[in-house]
């Protein structure tokens, strides 16, 4: 981490097993499946809706592998 950050994706259980452990980001799938469930019930009710820009959460999963910024 003193030479270079490295951020996953998607909270992967490798994550967990690596040393140090590997800072990610978790994403809300249960969001994801949602959105997509109204996103075709919209499209079945209208096929001619227009383009919707869908937005999920992200949480940090912190590891060891991010440099620090500063001195706390």
């Amino acid at each position: 981490p003193q030479d270079i950050s490295v951020v996953g994706f998607d909270d992967l259980p490798a994550a967990s097993m690596m040393s140090p452990r590997l800072s990610t980001v978790r994403v809300d799938c249960r969001a994801i499946g949602a959105q997509a469930i109204a996103l075709i019930q919209r499209r079945l009710a209208d096929p001619y809706a227009g383009v919707v820009q869908a937005e999920c959460g992200v949480s940090a999963v912190p590891g060891g592998t991010i440099a620090q910024f500063a001195e706390s």
